[in-house]
Parts: C-alpha cells; structure tokens; sequence
C-alpha cells in the first residue's frame, strides 16, 4: 500500500508528495497510476507529474488551495489502494539498438579505466540488463532507467557538455538516452539511433515510446548497422 512520507509546498499553486526515500521500481510504477488516478479526480488539477519516489501537482488556485488537494490526495490514497492490482495494466518491453563505439562515446574508455574494465565489458554490463522507467523528464522523451549493475556507476561529469542525439548516458545508479542534442553532465558510453521524440507522430502514445515501469533492453550493433539505422556519426 502507498504511504505519504511527507510533502512540500512550493507555492500557492504547487506541492509534491514523497512516498519514500529509496527507490523501488515496483512502488516507483505504483505511484505513476496513482498520478493517473489523482489526475482524473482531483478538481483543478493543471499538471500532475510521477517522478520516481514522488509525485508533483501543480492546480488552479482559483478552483482549490493547498490544503484541500492535500486532502484529496489522501483520500484518494485510500481508494485507490483498494482497488489497485498490481499485475492489472499493461508493461512494455522496449529494445534499443546501441552502438559503443568510441567514436560516438566519448567517455567509455574513461568509465572502463576508472572501474577496472575494458570497453569491451563495458559494453556487455550495460546492455546484458533488463532495465526499468522509473521517471520522464528532463526533456520530452528522456526515460530514467534504474538497474545499472554496480560496476558500471559513475557520477555526473562536474562540467556540462554539450552532448549529441542519442547519446547513452550515465548518471550514479542510472542510464538514459539523450532523445535530442542538449547539455548533459551524463557519462556517454554510446548512441542510439532509435528516434525516441516525434511531435509529428499521428498518436499522442506514439511521441514518446516511454512509459514508467516500462522494461528497457540495449542491444549492442556494429558501426555499419548503426548507420544503416540512420545513426548519425
């Protein structure tokens, strides 16, 4: 059952609830349907975001306050926590196509080096895992993905760069693809060609292929596949 741990008021117009401390990928996909649950019930609701451990509402401060969506957010708590199956919805496995090559991953060598790998187990530990959507953001089609094997953690660079499309990024416990050109302080140990954002997309499901609790797998591919895949290099 979900618990609130606690939560903070931003402003007048926003708050966001925390269910926990440590991440667990089972409450991390509870919390993204009960965002979908408070989306439908909550009266003024303009923007309700699941992000891993937590959940953020933004409302119409002219159709209800701070203390009342609070309230809501509690009772809603309760129903939907008798009413939740957790086998009950649909998850996704999504493969991505990975070239590790060291041309487009400028940072692998430094990664295997600093862990006492080579590029060549760098690129089996990354991609022999089933990963997890565990949070979207910070750009429309990022997926943070839980389930790195220990090996491969690295933190954020100290220094931001500008890091290219597609490219397969480390972060601590984490892994994610850059779904367009941005600055990134992320370990880049390859690229995906897969395009992972389409505004022009007919479906609105079909923006974005992510979802939390979705299943991830990288599959490895050499240079000529990559660009057969319209990767870019």
């Amino acid at each position: 059952m979900l618990d609130v741990l606690h939560s903070v008021r931003y402003s007048e117009t926003s708050l966001s609830f925390y269910f926990g401390d440590d991440v667990d990928d089972v409450v991390v996909i509870e919390i993204a349907r009960f965002a979908d649950f408070v989306r439908e019930h909550v009266r003024g609701c303009i923007e309700v975001v699941a992000c891993g451990m937590s959940m953020f509402i933004e409302f119409h401060v002219l159709l209800t306050d701070v203390e009342q969506v609070e309230d809501d957010v509690g009772s809603l708590l309760v129903k939907f926590s008798k009413s939740f199956v957790r086998d009950c919805f649909e998850v996704k496995q999504i493969e991505l196509p990975v070239y590790y090559g060291e041309e487009i991953a400028p940072d692998i060598r430094m990664l295997a080096t600093a862990r006492g790998l080579s590029v060549g187990e760098v690129t089996r530990l990354h991609s022999e895992v089933v990963y997890k959507v565990v949070s979207l953001g910070f750009a429309p089609g990022f997926a943070y993905l839980s389930g790195l094997d220990e090996r491969l953690m690295m933190p954020r660079m100290s220094t931001p760069k500008m890091v290219a499309k597609g490219s397969v990024g480390i972060a601590d416990g984490q892994t994610a693809v850059y779904p367009k050109a941005s600055p990134g302080g992320w370990v880049v140990i390859g690229n995906c060609p897969t395009k992972l954002f389409d505004v022009s997309a007919d479906n609105v499901d079909e923006i974005s292929p992510f979802q939390v609790g979705d299943e991830v797998r990288f599959t490895p591919v050499g240079r000529k596949e990559f660009l057969r895949l319209g990767g870019d290099i």
